[in-house]
């Protein structure tokens, strides 16, 4: 296979402290190890879980010598264990490799039942074994959890292939690797390593970022693929950081990051996930210590991720896998991979439904239906997966047969369906605010507080972003006086992981009861899961207990009609989100950017190609600057992010931010006028807002010139159209109608 060139770089850099737990002096001690992985499979199939040796912070670490695991069951039961994808030659011990952190092994079970299993690290004498905390695993008829909708296991992207760095851990000098400039600061280490007998060692490194590093070029995969960065780290202070970004060695250009946190020990290894596509990058180490410092680097690995066989995307039911009772009943889906597949439909025994047409599955994504209506569906629960005999996974999604919430829902369009005061549901084009201010605690607290802002604001949805971990009684009561303005709020869960660091484990002690007591509250409509997140907090890190895809399973099955937002500032990498997340958002900030007003619909425009047109996007516009009313928006410019979204078919629009870090930055002096500038923006999308929600119009009714964007939508006979000049041109057609730069032009025709 041709391979494309690519770039590791390790490089020192000026003064940067973290802190890698609670006591930086401890060593890691390895005290157990853990069982990971779905927590229901179907039964017959032969699927993956991890065993994790972990230290006493309950982190993954890397042993330094064989270590034996042994599972044990706990009752009778008929579940087989192997280290082979197929199952073949069961048995019940497995091995972690020294230099490793974790064995991927698999069970099957041929009935369902429930089988509790309990590690046991080195059995070995018994005197020095160490008995991990036991798990059950739910073999079951269909994978199922209760009355929650959607994706119901991810593809765990395991790594395959080897070590594509040379040398990465220094046994040999720095052979393959490219010193610049050749000072000799870069040396090799052979008194303390963290794998083998030596190591890298970077000592009186100059204070200027990516003056300083070793560079090697690596090959990766000319057809993109997903790549596994590993490292570690030893320091008296500081830190470092893997960055993987386009260019070269000599030419870099910045990308994907995560931290190694350094201390006087063996950091515990971190993972970077980062998808490459076709062209030349390269990986960077960071170095953050003082300029006459030390630090050592160890043990370098980068492994392509394996792809699954079979991947689908369900299209339809588009929301939380809603299928409604006045709906349409035909299943949509974009599917792709390599063999033959079929969707099948499935009901809560595992018999099969109807099944649809052979599909010949090809690299690129193809759209397939699967047509219901003649099934007469009674409400409850139902699987639709993508089967295919020869895929290493099989893709499958819950989808709930029911009506529509009276709580809020989005229907089948991607607009907003939110009770008013009354509690009568309404269609909402979005409006949404952050903010960010103190708790109130009780609801005349809060209703005084968001008297500031509304009705005069004609908002849909309020999402107070300092709210994270507050109480249940302050959330509750914040939810009552939005419910009383005919506003919801989103309750922020984004940052709730224990320990906060790359493990990304959710905090189930929080969220379980959280999720419990939030579900059903009046003025509480849904989650903030994730907020500029990287992309392997979307993936779990390849654990389906992991990331923000951990903390949506953990929270759906006890709030299963709450749905959940995330937004991220880089919008070519959202399709990662696509089944983590019910909303997908972006937010693109133009002015602090320096960058033109259509940065916002360029954002916009792939975060809804990342959905595939298929899940309603928010765009969140700049609605912030210097407290001195310096960089913020003009209320033309504040106009022109928002209908750039529009016009680029975002079904909402947040303003970041009233709070702290916004609006009540300014001067009071200031305050007023800036809010009567948001006002005022929102009360013309508020007066097309019947419009706005019509029936979308595929593909635009007209030809629009180059630089012209717009959507269409359909109100009874009449078809309205929103359009948008991308360029800072005047731009005319020949129809009489002239944008000017960034400006709009709506207009309407009888059908």
């Amino acid at each position: 296979m041709k391979r494309i060139a690519f770039g590791i770089l390790i490089l020192s850099v000026g003064c940067f402290g973290l802190s890698a737990r609670s006591d930086a002096s401890a060593k890691p001690v390895l005290t157990g190890v853990v069982i990971s992985g779905p927590q229901s499979v179907p039964v017959g199939k032969c699927t993956a879980f991890k065993l994790t040796a972990v230290d006493q912070d309950g982190r993954p670490m890397k042993v330094g010598l064989n270590r034996q695991v042994a599972l044990s069951l706990l009752q009778a039961a008929s579940v087989v264990f192997s280290a082979r994808p197929s199952c073949a030659k069961p048995h019940n011990d497995f091995g972690i490799a020294a230099g490793h952190s974790f064995k991927t092994f698999y069970a099957r079970d041929s009935v369902p039942e429930s089988a509790s299993v309990l590690p046991i690290l080195n059995p070995y004498p018994p005197a020095k074994r160490k008995v991990g905390a036991p798990v059950t695993m739910n073999f079951v008829g269909r994978v199922t959890g209760g009355t929650w909708g959607g994706m119901i296991e991810k593809w765990s992207w395991p790594p395959v292939g080897p070590n594509l760095l040379s040398n990465g851990s220094f046994e040999n000098g720095l052979g393959s690797w490219e010193v610049v400039p050749n000072n000799g600061i870069w040396t090799q280490e052979c008194t303390n390593a963290e794998d083998g007998s030596c190591a890298l060692q970077v000592s009186n490194g100059s204070s200027v970022s990516g003056s300083e590093y070793v560079c090697q070029p690596v090959s990766i995969a000319p057809e993109g693929a997903w790549y596994l960065l590993t490292g570690y780290l030893e320091g008296v202070s500081g830190g470092g950081r893997l960055q993987v970004g386009a260019g070269s060695c000599t030419n870099r250009v910045t990308g994907a990051d995560t931290d190694i946190v350094g201390g006087t020990s063996w950091s515990p290894s971190v993972n970077e996930m980062a998808y490459l596509g076709p062209g030349s990058y390269y990986l960077a180490a960071f170095s953050f210590a003082a300029a006459n410092g030390t630090l050592l680097f160890d043990n370098l690995v980068m492994q392509q991720l394996d792809n699954p066989t079979a991947e689908m995307f369900l299209r339809y039911p588009n929301y939380m896998g809603r299928l409604w009772d006045d709906g349409p009943q035909s299943l949509s889906a974009d599917v792709r991979g390599s063999g033959t597949a079929t969707m099948v439909l499935t009901d809560a025994s595992n018999a099969v439904l109807t099944t649809g047409p052979a599909i010949a599955l090809t690299s690129s994504w193809q759209t397939v239906t699967l047509d219901v209506s003649g099934l007469n569906l009674a409400d409850g629960t139902y699987t639709v997966s993508l089967e295919d005999p020869g895929s290493n996974f099989v893709p499958r999604y819950q989808i709930i047969k029911g009506p529509r919430l009276a709580s809020g829902y989005i229907d089948e369009n991607q607009y907003l369906h939110l009770p008013d005061a009354s509690g009568q549901l309404t269609k909402r084009f979005v409006i949404g605010v952050y903010d960010t201010s103190s708790a109130f605690g009780n609801q005349a607290g809060w209703s005084d507080y968001l008297a500031t802002f509304f009705p005069v604001v004609k908002a849909d949805l309020y999402l107070n972003y300092f709210q994270d971990g507050s109480s249940q009684a302050n959330i509750e009561a914040m939810g009552q006086a939005l419910r009383a303005l005919g506003m919801a709020g989103l309750d922020t869960i984004n940052n709730q992981f224990t320990p906060a660091d790359w493990d990304g484990i959710p905090n189930g002690s929080y969220l379980i009861p959280r999720a419990t007591a939030d579900n059903g509250q009046p003025g509480l409509f849904a989650w903030y899961l994730a907020d500029e997140l990287d992309d392997e907090f979307s993936l779990g890190r390849g654990n389906p207990i992991q990331g923000s895809w951990g903390i949506r399973t953990t929270v759906r099955p006890y709030a299963p009609d709450m749905p959940a937002l995330i937004v991220e500032n880089s919008p070519g990498e959202l399709e990662p989100w696509r089944d983590i997340t019910d909303i997908i958002g972006t937010d693109p900030y133009p002015l602090s950017a320096n960058a033109p007003i259509s940065m916002v619909s360029a954002s916009t425009a792939e975060a809804v190609l990342q959905g595939h047109g298929a899940r309603p996007e928010w765009t969140v516009v700049q609605y912030w600057g210097n407290s001195d009313g310096t960089g913020w928006p003009t209320q033309a410019q504040l106009r022109q992010e928002t209908w750039q979204a529009i016009c680029a078919g975002a079904q909402g629009v947040f303003y970041w931010s009233l709070g702290a870090r916004g609006w009540q930055y300014l001067s009071s002096a200031l305050q007023p006028a800036e809010l009567a500038d948001l006002e005022t923006v929102v009360d013309e999308v508020k007066s097309y807002e019947t419009q706005l929600t019509g029936t979308p119009v595929v593909p635009f009714p007209v030809p629009l010139p180059a630089g012209i964007i717009g959507v269409a939508r359909q109100v009874g006979t009449t078809t309205f159209l929103f359009t948008c000049n991308t360029t800072n041109a005047i731009v005319s057609d020949n129809a009489g109608h002239t944008w000017q730069p960034y400006d709009t032009q709506f207009w309407s025709f009888v059908s």
